[in-house]
C-alpha cells in the first residue's frame, strides 16, 4: 500500500494466508492475457516470447505501465495464481544465518529449480534470483538460463526472466 493511498483513507488490501493463494483447479485465468503482450509473454515458443520480452522492457524504459502489466500478469498466468506476491528489494540488514542464506542464494535458486518450483513462491523465487544477481552477478543467472535452454525447459528459463525484469522494471518505474 503507498502512502499517499493510506493518508488518503484507503484501507490495505487482506493478504490471503498461504493456504489460500492458489486459485482453485480449474479456474479460467484467460483474463490475465487479454493483450497480445501478455499473451506472447506465456508463449514457450522462444520466437514469440522473446520479442514479447523486449517489447514489455522497451514499453517499461519508456514509462509505460502496459508492460509492467504484462510481465505481471504473465507471471501470474503461469503460477495459476491471481494473488501472486512479488518480492521487493530493500535495504538489509543481517548477521549470522541470515548472512549464510543470503549468500546461499544461488545453491538455493538452483534446488528451487531442480523443484520445478519457480512458480509455486515467486516472492521467494524473486528474492533469490535478486540475491543471486547482486552476489554472482548478471552473468551467473545468464548461465542459468542458458543451461535451462540447453535442457529444453523453456518455460523455466523464462519465469526466471519474467521475474527478474518485474524486479527490475518495479525499480525503474518506481512501483
Amino acid at each position: 500500500m503507498r502512502i499517499l493511498d493510506w493518508l488518503r483513507g484507503k484501507k490495505a488490501p487482506q493478504s490471503a494466508s498461504a493456504g489460500e493463494h492458489k486459485e482453485k483447479k480449474g479456474e479460467d485465468f484467460s483474463d490475465l492475457v487479454r493483450s497480445p503482450l501478455s499473451a506472447n509473454l506465456c508463449s514457450d515458443s522462444e520466437s514469440i516470447f522473446l520479442p514479447a520480452l523486449q517489447l514489455a522492457v522497451t514499453k517499461i524504459n519508456s514509462g509505460d505501465m502496459e508492460g509492467l502489466e504484462a510481465l505481471r500478469n504473465a507471471i501470474r498466468y503461469r503460477a495459476k495464481n491471481r494473488r501472486v506476491k512479488f518480492y521487493r528489494p530493500g535495504v538489509v540488514l543481517m548477521s549470522g544465518d541470515d548472512a549464510d542464506n543470503y549468500f546461499n542464494a544461488q545453491d538455493d535458486l538452483r534446488k528451487m529449480i531442480a523443484q520445478k518450483a519457480l512458480l509455486d513462491d515467486v516472492e521467494r523465487s524473486g528474492q533469490l534470483i535478486y540475491r543471486t544477481q547482486n552476489i554472482a552477478g548478471f552473468d551467473e543467472l545468464v548461465k542459468i538460463v542458458r543451461e535451462l535452454l540447453a535442457e529444453g525447459r523453456l518455460s523455466d528459463a523464462w519465469c526466471i526472466q519474467l521475474i527478474q525484469n518485474e524486479i527490475t522494471s518495479t525499480a525503474k518505474l518506481g512501483t
